[in-house]
């Protein structure tokens, strides 16, 4: 019998394994990582980075909107807005919110939404408005 630390005489354990005579490692062990590393193969990298690019992306775009979203009590801002020269010329509802759209003579328009509690937010913004004249009734198409 041999002691469990070293391999015996003929150069194999006492399971029956090949080991390396005399602790020497072989080729194939120098290669291989420790057991229990945690060595990346390398595959995942790209779908990582693909991954991570989205993420700041989006995180990035995220940041850009709300920094645009532009909020204030509803008289001060169509007072500025109609100070650029837009009117309102669209009022609905959406639920408990009213929904305007805004226009100036040379095309510039708003959208804004005003809660209950009359705070009005932007919502968008653009330019060449452009007036649709109302649909008869025979223009309509059936679905």
């Amino acid at each position: 019998m041999t002691s469990p630390d070293l391999p015996a005489a003929d150069g194999r354990a006492d399971d029956g394994r090949a080991t390396p005579l005399h602790g020497r490692k072989t080729r194939s062990d120098r290669t291989k990582p420790p057991r229990g590393a945690c060595v990346p193969s390398g595959w995942w990298i790209l779908p990582g980075a693909i991954l991570g690019a989205l993420l700041v992306g989006g995180l990035t775009t995220c940041a850009r909107a709300q920094a645009l979203t532009i909020c204030g009590p509803r008289p001060a801002l169509l007072a500025t807005l109609a100070a650029r020269g837009e009117r309102p010329v669209f009022l609905g509802l959406s639920g408990e919110v009213v929904v305007e759209m805004l226009v100036a003579p040379g095309g510039g328009w708003t959208l804004i939404t005003t809660a209950p509690e009359g705070m009005s937010c932007i919502l968008a913004a653009g330019e060449a408005a452009t007036p649709v004249g109302p649909r008869s009734a025979g223009s309509e198409r059936e679905g």
